[in-house]
C-alpha cells in the first residue's frame, strides 16, 4: 500500500524554463495552461494555489459539469449535496475541481457554518485562502534516495520537491488538460490517479509522504536491505489543506493481506495508522524552510 518507486532513484533536474505571461489577458484554455506552467515553474506556485485556476474555471461554466464528472464520476453528487446543504453559493463549486478541498469537503462546511461565512461576497479562490489559514499547517516527511544526497538537499531547497512527471512542461500542461478541460488520456478518476502512486505503476501529480519520520525513511531504502544505505528525508510544514489523507472516498482498496507495517522494532497498524503512514500532496512542496536529513539509521521495512 505503500508509494515505494517515486521515493527511490532521485536525480536533480534542471526544470524546463518557461516565459509565459504570468497572468493572461485572455481566458481561453491555451493562454490560461501557460499563465499556469509560467508560474509553476517559474515561482513555484502549485496551479491549485494559483487564483488564474479558479478565475478560469468560474468563466467555463458550462464545462464544469463534464470536468467534475471525469473527475470524481458517481461520487459527485455527494460532494454537490454537500455544498447545496451548507448554504455555501454555488459559485464555489469550482473548488471541487480541486482534490485538496474536496478531500476536506466536510470542514469546509463546517468552517463556513461556524465562522458564519458569506460565501457570496468572496471568490471562489479567496473562500479556499481564508479555509487554508483557517486548518493551518501540519509536518510531513518525504525520502528520496540518490547517490549524492548533498547535492540533492541543494536541489530540494532551490526547487523545492515535485513529481518526476512534472519536471517537463508539456506533463504539466496535459495534467492541467484533465483539471481544466476533462481531457486526458487515459481519462482516470482523481482516485485511481492517486492509487497509481501507491501501486507504483506510474507517476502522476500526487507524491506521497508520511506524517512518520522512520516510513518515509524506509521506504526510500525499499530493496536495499541495508540501514546504512543513505537517503534523504525531508521535514516540511505544508498547507494542511494541501495534505489529502487516505480516508473516506479517498482510501484506496486494500492490495495486501497483511496488516502490520514493521520497520525495525517499531510496528505500525495499518488500519489504525493508514493516514499517518501515507498521504499524498499534489504538485510542490517548497524547499525554502524544509529540514534535511541525511539518514544512514532507518532500516527498511517489511509487512507482517
Amino acid at each position: 500500500m505503500i508509494c515505494i518507486n517515486s521515493n527511490q532513484n532521485f536525480t536533480p533536474i534542471c526544470r524546463n524554463k518557461v516565459s509565459f505571461t504570468a497572468t493572461p489577458s485572455r481566458l481561453n484554455l491555451k493562454s490560461v495552461k501557460e499563465s499556469l506552467c509560467s508560474d509553476y515553474f517559474e515561482k513555484q506556485i502549485s496551479p491549485f494555489d494559483n487564483p488564474v485556476f479558479y478565475k478560469y474555471l468560474s468563466s467555463n461554466e458550462k464545462k464544469l459539469d463534464s470536468i467534475l464528472s471525469r473527475i470524481y464520476r458517481r461520487k459527485l453528487p455527494k460532494y454537490d449535496s454537500m455544498l447545496s446543504e451548507s448554504n455555501i453559493d454555488k459559485k464555489h463549486r469550482v473548488l471541487l475541481v480541486d482534490p485538496e478541498v474536496t478531500a476536506h469537503i466536510e470542514e469546509l462546511t463546517q468552517f463556513v457554518k461556524e465562522k458564519q461565512v458569506d460565501t457570496s461576497k468572496l471568490s471562489p479562490f479567496e473562500l479556499r485562502k481564508q479555509f487554508s489559514d483557517h486548518l493551518g499547517t501540519e509536518t510531513v516527511y518525504r525520502g528520496l534516495y540518490a547517490q549524492d544526497s548533498k547535492e540533492v538537499i541543494d536541489t530540494l531547497k532551490k526547487d523545492g520537491i515535485y513529481p518526476k512527471i512534472c519536471d517537463k512542461k508539456e506533463n504539466v500542461s496535459d495534467i492541467l488538460n484533465y483539471y481544466l478541460s476533462g481531457v486526458c488520456e487515459p481519462v482516470l478518476n482523481v482516485f485511481s490517479r492517486i492509487e497509481d502512486v501507491i501501486r507504483g505503476r506510474k507517476s502522476t501529480e500526487f507524491m506521497s509522504v508520511s506524517s512518520i519520520y522512520d516510513v518515509s525513511a524506509s521506504v526510500a531504502k525499499n530493496g536495499t536491505n541495508k540501514a546504512s544505505t543513505p537517503v534523504v528525508v525531508a521535514k516540511v510544514d505544508v498547507p494542511r489543506l494541501s495534505v489529502i489523507k487516505q480516508r473516506g472516498d479517498f482510501s484506496p482498496r486494500r492490495t495486501i493481506d497483511k496488516d502490520v507495517l514493521v520497520i525495525g522494532d517499531k510496528k505500525f497498524d495499518y488500519e489504525t495508522k493508514r493516514e499517518e503512514i501515507e498521504a499524498f500532496i499534489p504538485f510542490h512542496i517548497s524547499g525554502k524552510n524544509a529540514e534535511f536529513n541525511i539518514d544512514t539509521t532507518t532500516p527498511d521495512y517489511r509487512w507482517a
